[in-house]
């Protein structure tokens, strides 16, 4: 499937057409347990995706897809107008598989043809630094080059106030970004629910941490029936939770000590402002 990028922006105005092409977007090459890579839907996906659009969270802005495997939320998000769409994973098979998917959808020849267009993916543990910025100034994991369109986006858009940007100019100009002040507009996350004895306990906070410290607005999956502590925890941290969205989460049958073909989890999705 080959299209052209600005005729899918003016095209796509019903969600359904969103999730259409989301579904182009491959799972997990190789799920790993200790990670809990459970790959999101398109449908549900695109209908966040498209809540977050209509409440201004995305055209325009700056969007990081943290934890996002094979993309769908970054490529969405640059789908519907994101100005720059960031996606981070530990995974490298997950990462390379949404460059592929980059590739194939616009026609690109290889892979490093993707920057072109202001969207990226990048591999890195979260839990190695306590922010986006810390871990984008790390340059034995990722070259200067890889930023140039994001460091560009910054510095074209870092006007004023009201641009929900970064205004440090001078050190994004020099390849850095400041520690305190560089964030993200928004941040899409489906963290490990912590919810298997094989995977890592509480590394949802860790992602809720790292949210808090590299994004103005964050949209954080979490089981339902967590819902209660996970607002005490945001608002510990300095967020305010002002929407819910609730789902029916399907566990597909991809690990080893499944027993059932597939059951759906209910799940939270709240939007956090982030006050900090």
């Amino acid at each position: 499937m080959i299209f052209n990028y600005s005729s899918v922006i003016m095209k796509i105005r019903k969600k359904k057409q969103l999730e259409m092409i989301l579904q182009n977007v491959p799972s997990h090459p190789n799920p790993k347990v200790e990670l809990e890579q459970y790959s999101t839907p398109s449908s549900i996906a695109s209908d966040l995706i498209w809540n977050a659009y209509t409440l201004g969270d995305i055209s325009d802005l700056s969007v990081l897809d943290l934890g996002c495997g094979t993309g769908i939320f970054a490529i969405g998000s640059w789908l519907m107008g994101a100005g720059y769409s960031l996606g981070l994973d530990i995974d490298p098979e997950s990462i390379a598989l949404g460059e592929k998917t980059i590739i194939d959808l616009i026609g690109l020849n290889q892979p490093s043809d993707v920057d072109v267009f202001n969207i990226n993916f990048i591999v890195g543990d979260i839990n190695q630094y306590n922010s986006i910025s810390e871990l984008l100034n790390d340059k034995s994991i990722q070259s200067d080059e890889k930023y140039d369109k994001l460091i560009e986006y910054y510095n074209s858009n870092s006007l004023g106030d009201d641009s929900n940007l970064n205004n440090s100019n001078d050190g994004l100009m020099n390849g850095s970004f400041d520690e305190k002040d560089f964030k993200f507009a928004t941040l899409f996350q489906n963290p490990p629910f912590g919810s298997q004895e094989r995977g890592t306990r509480h590394a949802d906070r860790k992602f809720m941490e790292f949210a808090m410290a590299s994004a103005e607005v964050i949209y954080s999956f979490h089981m339902k029936s967590t819902e209660e502590f996970v607002i005490d925890y945001y608002n510990d941290l300095g967020g305010d939770i002002s929407h819910k969205f609730v789902y029916n989460f399907p566990l597909p049958k991809i690990y080893d000590f499944h027993k059932t073909e597939s059951r759906d989890v209910k799940v939270v999705v709240l939007r956090v402002e982030n006050f900090k």
